[in-house]
Order: structure tokens, then sequence, then C-alpha cells
């Protein structure tokens, strides 16, 4: 707030503000100084809009990660001590040069459409570490260089269908450790050449059986759920963990052992317990010694009767098994 203050910056040097007692990016006294390039600033920042960047045209690489941000939409009401001012423009308007954005671990809950028009040149944006909740259709658009994506670590739980259109120059997608449960069809649509995408550690128990059917370059995915892997595992190498064990993502028993074993042992346990369940009988009815006799029996009948249910059981696992084959 001292516009008497003159900024000393080398050519082309880096300015940071980190931890020092500022509500907003000073720009007093820029016009005295080379272009900057290099900003970083680590403070609770109070007022901030496009106007704020206006004087840093120049920039190339931003860092205003644990800055306590709300939002980077002019859209969205403040929030706690955090005071956005309106403006006509998103944020970043003016950082037309800019090349890598990092808003890692500040207070943003929901990246809205548009947010981030004017950053035609950045190709790294790092938002680990927010609050974000859900990503709006659009959401990402005007960002057609970026080529790695960070959203780790979010609390997500929503991205709609169309946020990432027109990031065709994405290579690396990173949504682990959050709470997403769905991804539709069209999620994922406007990364066809994403090759890294990672979805470890989230709630997904629903995917679209196209939702990876444009991502014509993908290369590997990771994820928790194997079951993920058998929809990706057609456009790409998946690692999941665990693994699954006896079945596969073609069939309910997967080895070629089991298969006949199954109903082999359906053979044995059918047979085998109604074989026993008659002999049982035809002995109680010639059974003379007594209750103590009719008993033992009456227990044997009762444990053929289980040992008959597992053997139903055994029947509609093999014929499930031949129901689903080639689309489990």
């Amino acid at each position: 707030q001292n516009t008497d203050v003159e900024i000393q910056v080398p050519q082309g040097g880096p300015i940071s503000c980190s931890y020092l007692p500022f509500m907003t990016i000073p720009s007093f006294g820029l016009h005295k100084t080379p272009p900057i390039k290099y900003l970083q600033f680590h403070s609770k920042l109070f007022f901030i809009n496009s106007v704020t960047f206006r004087p840093f045209s120049s920039l190339i690489y931003l860092d205003i990660s644990n800055s306590e941000i709300t939002s980077v939409c002019r859209e969205n009401n403040p929030i706690s001590n955090s005071f956005v001012l309106e403006d006509q423009k998103p944020f970043f308007y003016f950082l037309t040069s800019l090349q890598t954005l990092l808003i890692s671990n500040n207070l943003i809950s929901i990246i809205q459409p548009n947010c981030f028009n004017g950053l035609v040149n950045v190709n790294h944006l790092m938002l680990n570490g927010n609050r974000i909740r859900e990503i709006a259709r659009n959401g990402f658009s005007g960002l057609v260089s970026v080529h790695e994506l960070n959203l780790t670590s979010q609390g997500l739980m929503r991205i709609k269908e169309f946020a990432f259109t027109n990031m065709s120059k994405l290579k690396i997608l990173d949504l682990s450790l959050n709470r997403l449960s769905r991804l539709e069809k069209f999620t994922l649509h406007g990364l066809e050449n994403l090759v890294y995408l990672y979805l470890q550690n989230n709630n997904l128990i629903y995917l679209s059986s196209e939702t990876f059917s444009e991502l014509t370059h993908l290369e590997v995915v990771h994820a928790s759920n194997y079951h993920i892997c058998c929809l990706a595992t057609k456009f790409a190498n998946c690692f999941a963990h665990p693994k699954l064990v006896y079945s596969s993502c073609t069939d309910l028993i997967a080895s070629k052992v089991l298969r006949p074993l199954i109903w082999l042992m359906l053979i044995v346990i059918l047979f085998g317990n109604i074989l026993a369940f008659l002999l049982h009988r035809q002995s109680k009815n010639k059974n003379k010694s007594g209750r103590k006799g009719e008993s033992q029996i009456i227990f044997l009948q009762n444990l053929n009767a289980c040992d008959f249910g597992l053997g139903v059981y055994m029947a509609l696992l093999g014929a499930y098994n031949v129901y689903y084959r080639g689309n489990y």
C-alpha cells in the first residue's frame, strides 16, 4: 500500500512475495522494472481479479499456492476471509504468455465454466490439494496447450461431461486420491491424445463402456479396482491392486483347470448326496436299535441336505460362467 516503494527486479528475474503482509499481489513500481517472468506468492490473498494480473502479462511462471484462494472465477461469491472482486474477464485473462500455473493447496471448491480463458500457452496446471467438489461443463475451456493436469487430493466427487473439451494436447491427467464414483461416456471427451491416466484411491462404482473409447493414444491407466482395467485394457495397459484371482475381464471362472473341475465336483456332490440320503432313509426303515440310532440317521440326512445345497451353488456357478463367458 506504500506507492513510494520501488521494486528492484533483475532482468527477467523472479519475484517472491511469499509470507509478506500483502492483501493482494502488489503492482506498484512495476512500470520502472524489466518484464517479470517468474512470480511466486504464498501469502493470504484478500483481493484478486483479472486487473490484479494485468501488469504481469509477461509472466511465464506463476505460483500462488498456499494463498487461501477460494475462487478462480468471477462468478464465485467470496467466503471466509477472502474477497473476490467482480470483473468482466476471468482472473488469468491477460496472462497470455504464462506456461506454468501452480494453484495448489488453496480453498477452491468448484471449477466453473471458462475459468481459465486466456491461458492459451499454459502447459502445466497444478490444482492439487484444494477442496474442489465439482468440475462444471467446459470447466477447463481455454487450456488448449496444457499437457499435464494435476487434480489429486481434492475430495473431488463429480466431473460433468465435456469438462475437458478442447484439451487435445493433454498427456497426463491425475485424478487420484479423490471421491469420484462415476465416469460417464463423455467425462473424458476431448482428451484424444491423453497418454497417462491416474484413477487410484477413488470410489468408482460406475464406468460407461465407452468412457475410454475416445482416448485413442492412451497407454497407461492406474486404478485401485481391477474391474476398471476390464474396460481400460481394450485401449491401454492397466495396473490395479488387488488383481482378480479366480475371475478375469471376460470370464467368471478364468482358470481352464477350475472350469471342468467345478462340473466334476457338481456331479460327485449331487449324486453322492442323493445316494447317501436314500441309503440312510432305507437304513432308518430297517433300524431296530432304538431312538439313538434313529437320531444319528436324521443328523446324517440333514448333513446330506446341506451338502446338496452346495451342489446347487456349484451348478449355478458353472451355469453363469457359461452364460457370461466372453462378456463378464
